[in-house]
């Protein structure tokens, strides 16, 4: 650089240090620029087509994250997309639950209305909700989840559908099932000490019924591949019908279930939801056999 009226020597220490402090301050902020618009861009590549829109709940969480961005393009088009998600939901909940009734109507089924938010019917023995944040409908039994399907009319039905046909092309002839819910009970009150005609917890024999209702296979080879599940869902299925059937006291030995308390309800694993007829039931907690007046305990 020419020295100026000719003389030559080092700049001024402070203020090169000022202008060294203020490029170091503008190439940090330029980074963190172009790191903000990578993150941006990131976000929003995500949801490239009309598909990705129907994910209402991943779009929400994509405006939270471009709300946390210092950009104001970010922050502007994080609160648009919140305020689309929002006015979807809205839209879409009215819309798919018109749609999910006059689709199970025409496969012959009429649904029950259990709530609005989020809608939820009883169809038959199993109730059907949506989740229109997740593009997702749930087909529940018993309080647990038998099958989940897109938010599509036509494939809510089937999954509600399969699942039921599921539950009842696995199930006990009540007779039999009588039978292996009796043999769990004596094994059980064996094991703990207990006196037949004491009372245990009906998720206590799930388990032992489980492994009673195994076939041949597994028997002669207990293996993983070999296991039939037999899921929560089911067990409250069989328990169920055989209380419908009016073989509960088949044998001599008659089932008895009590209902749970409300301080025992809290506690939803330990309890089992019995539906007995489409649309009705409660927790129960416990069971026990009683021999029929006239029989012997064995």
């Amino acid at each position: 650089m020419a020295a100026m009226d000719g003389a030559t020597g080092s700049p001024d220490e402070c203020a090169a240090a000022e202008m060294l402090d203020r490029l170091a301050q503008f190439a940090r902020d330029a980074a963190a620029g172009a790191k903000a618009w990578r993150t941006a861009g990131a976000l929003v590549r995500r949801i490239r087509s009309v598909e990705d829109l129907q994910d209402l709940a991943g779009i929400k969480k994509a405006a939270a994250r471009l709300a946390k961005i210092e950009l104001a393009q970010a922050g502007t088009l994080g609160a648009d997309l919140e305020s689309f998600a929002e006015r979807q939901e809205e839209e879409r909940r009215f819309r798919f639950a018109q749609e999910v009734v006059q689709a199970f109507r025409a496969a012959g089924a009429e649904p029950r209305p259990l709530g609005d938010s989020p809608p939820a019917w009883q169809v038959g023995r199993a109730a059907v909700t949506l989740d229109v944040a997740r593009g997702k409908a749930t087909v529940t039994y018993a309080r647990e989840t038998i099958a989940e399907a897109p938010l599509v009319p036509a494939r809510v039905v089937d999954a509600w559908k399969a699942a039921l046909g599921a539950l009842e092309k696995r199930a006990q002839a009540p007779e039999r099932f009588h039978e292996s819910l009796l043999g769990a009970y004596r094994g059980w009150l064996a094991r703990a000490g207990r006196a037949f005609g004491d009372r245990v917890d009906a998720v206590d024999l799930l388990p032992e019924v489980a492994v009673a209702m195994q076939g041949d296979e597994f028997r002669a080879d207990p293996r993983r591949s070999s296991f039939a599940d037999y899921p929560r869902a089911q067990f409250a299925w069989d328990i169920a019908r055989l209380l419908e059937s009016g073989l509960r006291g088949a044998g001599g030995m008659r089932l008895e279930i009590g209902p749970a308390t409300m301080g025992s309800t809290a506690r939803k694993r330990r309890v089992l939801w019995l539906e007995v007829g489409p649309g009705g039931g409660q927790y129960y907690a416990s069971l026990r056999f009683a021999t029929e007046p006239g029989e012997k305990t064995e």
